[in-house]
């Protein structure tokens, strides 16, 4: 299977959680390629959370992949802003081909992932809307954390739901 992991990171966070999926789609013998997401212009996290108080997204560099049509799966990670990260939010509008693509969304957060309640979370929700507007389905999501312990990426948890997101890609 020919998939996707486009992402943007501004901790490395993000970035991090996207190599280990990477890994493991390759560990299963599935082709790989890697979307970097960067916006034009990186700000501080306090500008950030500024910025998107009254804008939806942002400018970012041209993407290497603008038609996802060729993949059989698209994977899409973004940073927890509680909503979808503006960057991210440029790129899918940006690419083409995500018609009837099964999607794989994750996320990193400093705080508690939140999977409990992730269908009513904000992040969630604007991220679904964007990805169905386009036309994608999406069939898998993963919410890790970047400084609780027991849920980052190397815990029993994170490597029990990093497992479960494959699994479900790849059905």
């Amino acid at each position: 299977m020919k998939i996707l992991i486009a992402y943007y990171s501004k901790t490395k966070n993000t970035e991090e959680l996207a190599e280990v999926l990477k890994k493991e789609f390759e560990r299963r013998g599935h082709n790989l390629e890697i979307e970097k997401i960067e916006p034009l212009k990186e700000h501080s996290s306090f500008i950030w959370f500024l910025i998107r108080c009254f804008i939806w997204e942002t400018d970012i560099q041209t993407i290497k992949f603008e038609n996802v049509f060729s993949f059989d799966r698209i994977c899409i990670g973004s940073p927890n802003w509680t909503i979808v990260s503006l960057p991210v939010a440029r790129y899918l509008k940006e690419i083409n081909g995500l018609e009837d693509k099964k999607v794989g969304i994750f996320y990193t957060s400093a705080g508690f992932p939140q999977e409990v309640y992730l269908e009513l979370y904000l992040p969630y929700a604007t991220f679904r809307y964007r990805v169905r507007k386009k036309g994608g389905k999406i069939v898998s999501k993963l919410f890790l954390s970047s400084s609780i312990p027991f849920c980052k990426i190397e815990s029993k948890y994170g490597q029990k739901v990093i497992k479960k997101f494959c699994d479900e890609i790849e059905r």
